[in-house]
Formats: C-alpha cells, structure tokens, sequence
C-alpha cells in the first residue's frame, strides 16, 4: 500500500475519533440525565411511601381512626390501646419486621377477628410464621404484664 495512501486512512480514522473535549461533554450530559432522572425516582418513591402509609396498620393510622379502634381492637378509644402499649412495650420484640406497636395492634386484632395468620401477614406485611411467632411472643407478654390487673379487678368486684 502507497504511503499516500496510509496518510490519507489514518486522517479519516482521527476525523471519526472523539476529542477530548467531546468525551467530557458526554460526560457531564450524562451524569446530569442521572442525576435527575435519580431525583424523579426519589420523588416517585417518596410518593408511594406516603401512599401505602394511608394502609398501613400502624399507630398513626389508629390515632386519626377511632372507628378503627373499635372495629379492630374492641376498645372504644385509641387511649386504652395507648396506655396498653406503655405497659407492654419494653417487654416486646426489638428485632422484629413489625415495629413494637404493630406486634401488640396485630395481636389485638387476632383476639379480636380471630383471622388466619395469612391474612394478618398480608395486612402487616410479613411473613406467616413471623405473624404467628409474633403472636405467641405478644400473647405471653400481655399475660405476663396484665394478669395482676386482672387480679385488682376481681378484688374489686367481689368488695363491692
């Protein structure tokens, strides 16, 4: 092959090649499209959690539901299930999927329903056996704190 010819080959071949300048250019085009496109997806995740909160069976939807109270607990206002809650808290499951709250409303609403733990691994999320373990585990504190309350109580109906 001629020299010319090479010459000629190796120019075009430079032509099509990216400066420097080009890349860094790409560069910052690109990390700017994802940032932003990072940005729209934090929003749309903000927005779904805010979403799927107005569902959740938590302290926060009970607070603002007093119907609820009623219907899942049996207790006429969120107050009773609160000062319950002061009493056993300290004594439930810190490493749960559930939070502390959602151990004892759980349990509150299987005594109440008697729904299958399927149902209430649904509603709260998990997974049946940790519904179940829960269960157990929430039970066992609840006699354990409650039974000397149920012991005044007899007391006093018998004085009276």
């Amino acid at each position: 092959m001629p020299e010319s010819e090479l010459n000629t080959s190796n120019v075009h071949l430079q032509e099509n090649r990216y400066q420097p300048m080009d890349v860094e250019e790409l560069q910052e085009v690109s990390v700017e499209s994802l940032q932003l496109a990072l940005q729209n997806a934090n929003k749309e995740i903000y927005s779904l959690r805010e979403e799927i909160s107005k569902f959740k069976l938590n302290e926060k939807y009970l607070k603002s539901n007093e119907k609820s109270v009623l219907y899942y607990t049996g207790f006429p206002e969120y107050i009773y299930v609160h000062n319950i809650f002061q009493i056993v808290e300290p004594y439930l499951l810190d490493h749960s999927a559930l939070s502390k709250f959602q151990q004892l409303l759980m349990t509150l609403i299987k005594l109440r329903l008697d729904l299958q733990f399927t149902d209430l691994a649904n509603r709260f999320l998990c997974h049946r056996t940790t519904a179940a373990r829960i269960f157990e585990n929430t039970i066992h504190v609840l006699y354990c704190r409650l039974k000397k309350f149920s012991v005044l109580a007899r007391k006093r109906r018998s004085t009276t």
